[in-house]
């Protein structure tokens, strides 16, 4: 009987550390997703339609959706805080923010689709964004300001569809960048379609100029970092990097682009296409390793008001015969090429002031355009081109 009772204590003891461990075992994985203040909840939705304005959102550990998280709360505005973990969206699923005022911050929105979205935002809402880190497409239809975060483009889709209709930032509303880093990767950066402003920012994207001779559009080249589309777009730059191997701003038909400053870098084709209206006051646009013309114009209207333009090859050229392009200053240079530094093949080019250099070129060529010298001051070879034959 006393070697039964020894061998009982050890075993109901051993019995009772068990259950405590398992206890504090089922404490810690509470299943707490989510807190409100000191008010904890199982799931990022019941914290979602509890929330009032002035609150905050604090994310306790990394979730996974298949089916998308909707924000719909019109008349609050709350903060979102990642609190360094990660939403991860499986499939077509995306965190959807459809009435409210939402500021997300500090942690990861990612989708593990190559063509899927990490955020959307619906007409009405609000989406400011401080901090974080994005991976996937967003699509803004509402109102969106960015002030910081790195967002990068999972998409290695080479269907010519999908290049040219979808950017890393699809903008279809109000949009306002000052500060965060953006990597469009082998697709555009930011497409736009509705009204932004851009103050600051890193705009890049890792396209290989030779890949345009697999897709054969050159829609693909002249908008792969930031593109410009519809009657109704219209984007001011005034600051930020930009840096594309490709082109750097496509503005398309019927489109208004304003850049009053910034830094543009393009490794091998042209910086900016337009064939609507754009409207340059400063800046500093370059091309790195010859390629094209700094500036084309295949429609519409292109003003040079200032700026500093440099390439080994042409800086400006038009094609269209209605197009105008009027230079009223800047600073012009070409590093190598013997080609003339304004190309007039169709259309008009005036120029009133600026500052042209070019050791070995010439001023300008026409052909089947006009290009007219009213001023400025060329430091040419040559004044004047009639034919590059």
């Amino acid at each position: 009987m006393k070697k039964t009772k020894k061998l009982f204590l050890p075993l109901l003891l051993a019995m009772l550390i068990s259950v405590l461990l398992g206890t504090t075992s089922m404490a810690a994985s509470s299943g707490t997703v989510a807190t409100i203040g000191s008010k904890k909840y199982t799931s990022l939705e019941s914290a979602v339609k509890a929330v009032k304005s002035g609150q905050t959102i604090v994310l306790k550990k990394n979730v996974s959706y298949s089916s998308a998280v909707s924000i719909s709360r019109s008349g609050v505005s709350f903060k979102l805080n990642l609190n360094e973990h990660t939403i991860t969206f499986k499939g077509s699923a995306a965190l959807v923010v459809k009435k409210g005022t939402v500021t997300i911050s500090n942690g990861t929105i990612k989708t593990t689709n190559q063509t899927g979205y990490a955020l959307k935002v619906r007409s009405g809402a609000v989406v400011k964004i401080s901090s974080g880190t994005y991976k996937g497409q967003i699509l803004n239809e509402g109102t969106m300001t960015v002030t910081g975060g790195t967002f990068t483009s999972v998409n290695k889709s080479r269907d010519l569809d999908t290049v040219l209709n979808t950017g890393l930032i699809t903008n279809k509303g109000t949009m306002t960048i000052k500060g965060g880093t953006f990597n469009g990767g082998k697709n555009q950066t930011i497409l736009n379609k509705g009204t932004m402003k851009i103050y600051d920012g890193t705009f890049k994207d890792s396209i290989d100029f030779y890949e345009y001779d697999k897709i054969e559009s050159p829609e693909y080249m002249n908008g792969s970092l930031i593109s410009n589309q519809t009657k109704k777009a219209q984007i001011t730059i005034y600051g930020g990097t930009f840096k594309s191997n490709v082109g750097c701003l496509s503005n398309g038909e019927n489109a208004v682009m304003y850049i009053k400053d910034g830094k543009f870098t393009s490794q091998y084709a042209c910086v900016f296409n337009n064939w609507g209206k754009l409207v340059i006051a400063d800046g500093t646009f370059k091309i790195v390793n010859g390629g094209w013309g700094v500036s084309y114009t295949w429609n519409g209207t292109t003003t040079i008001k200032g700026g500093t333009f440099t390439s080994q090859w042409t800086l400006v050229e038009t094609y269209g015969e209605d197009v105008v392009v009027k230079i009223t200053g800047g600073t012009f240079k070409t590093t190598t090429s013997d080609i003339a530094m304004l190309l007039g093949f169709n259309g008009k080019i005036t120029v009133t002031d600026g500052t042209f250099t070019s050791k070995s070129g010439y001023a300008y060529y026409q052909e089947g355009g006009k290009v007219t010298i009213k001023g400025g001051t060329f430091n040419t070879k040559y004044d004047k081109q009639e034919s590059l034959d």
